[in-house]
């Protein structure tokens, strides 16, 4: 299975220098500064466009990987970038194959050392995707899986001396609505935690659109446990209780040997997150390679 079109990544790519590997004769410098209508006509080889080649899963063959990287090559094809997922497989491929679900296993690992060598052998120079799926995330992301802010709200009239549990997080709408264009989110994490109380007086209203709110107060000192007290000045003011919680994000077509959903997206927000993923995964997958 194999993407031709430009290399345009969709995931951070990162590129390994592979040891033990033949080394491709070098191409004719070509200057920065100067146009050469007979370069233009018959461009280096490193000119050439890059694919992206989709694996499914783990389940290649050597053979079929060097007859591939071959034709790449003879095309004029100057890279390949590995992408190990799913993409168009049926549940009954699923079941007749059980090497698809098998990325970051030891035969998979083999599999992106013979493709690595291969490449190279050809001339062609190659990048994997970080991990398996969209959006980058495997198995053992655990806690520092992808995160997200979820704002509950409700609106009180003033004056009043208001003391009555926060407004609880639901799940959004988008969580539904997503899946049934991409299922790749795990249902709602009941396991919130509440990081911000706010409140602003509603100035307007317009029919069909969202209120105009005043200046914005910050509340968490009037909030103990889960219940807000406030005395509320006089008008109309939207309260709003905002938490945290995780995505429950899986990476989409992911193919790894452990059930979609133990898979987690990680956070790419925090540096933690990415740094953990390299070096509990990728690292893994760098290593197996001589």
């Amino acid at each position: 299975m194999v993407a031709t079109g430009m290399l345009r990544c969709l995931l951070p790519a990162a590129a390994l220098a592979i040891v033990g590997c033949s080394s491709p004769a070098a191409s004719a410098p070509v200057g920065d500064d100067v146009f050469s209508l007979e370069v233009f006509a018959n461009p280096p080889s490193s000119y050439g466009p890059q694919a992206r080649w989709w694996w499914p899963g783990g389940s290649v063959e050597e053979a079929t990987l060097r007859g591939q990287l071959r034709e790449l090559a003879e095309l004029g094809y100057s890279a390949v970038e590995i992408q190990p997922f799913m993409a168009s497989l049926t549940n009954a491929d699923l079941r007749e194959d059980t090497g698809i679900r098998t990325v970051g296993e030891a035969s998979f690992l083999e599999s992106l050392e013979v493709a690595a060598c291969a490449a190279r052998d050809l001339g062609l120079l190659w990048d994997l995707t970080l991990g398996s799926g969209w959006s980058t995330g495997g198995p053992e992301v655990g806690d520092d899986g992808a995160r997200q802010l979820i704002a509950a709200e409700q609106t009180l009239e003033g004056p009043l001396s208001h003391s009555a549990p926060l407004p609880e997080a639901e799940p959004p709408a988008w969580i539904d609505a997503t899946n049934t264009i991409l299922p790749a989110i795990d249902g709602f994490d009941e396991e919130t935690v509440l990081r911000y109380v706010l409140a602003a007086p509603v100035l307007e209203q317009p029919e069909g659109a969202p209120a105009i709110l005043g200046e914005v107060v910050d509340l968490a000192a009037n909030v103990r446990g889960d219940t807000l007290t406030w005395e509320v000045p006089s008008g109309t003011h939207r309260v709003f209780a905002i938490y945290e919680n995780r995505t429950l994000h899986y990476p989409f077509g992911n193919a790894y040997a452990a059930p979609l959903e133990e898979a987690r997206v990680v956070d790419h927000l925090d540096r933690r997150g990415v740094s953990g993923f390299m070096e509990r995964q990728l690292a893994a997958w760098i290593d197996a390679l001589p």
